[in-house]
């Protein structure tokens, strides 16, 4: 599976878990908001990732 199908698959499950958690913690926030959390969210694990490459 070439990194761009991972990209795809990451970016697809983080919109949706960004607007469920915030549907359940934030329901006033809009799903616009939901989906902002969801594209930090795959952000963030692309830059843990890349922090645990470097420091081996």
């Amino acid at each position: 599976m070439s990194g761009f199908y991972i990209f795809i698959a990451r970016l697809i499950l983080g919109l949706v878990l960004g607007i469920i958690l915030t549907r359940i913690f934030r329901p006033e926030w809009n799903m616009i908001t939901g989906a902002g959390m969801g594209i930090m969210l795959v952000a963030a694990s692309y830059l843990m990732g890349f922090m645990r490459k470097k420091n081996k």
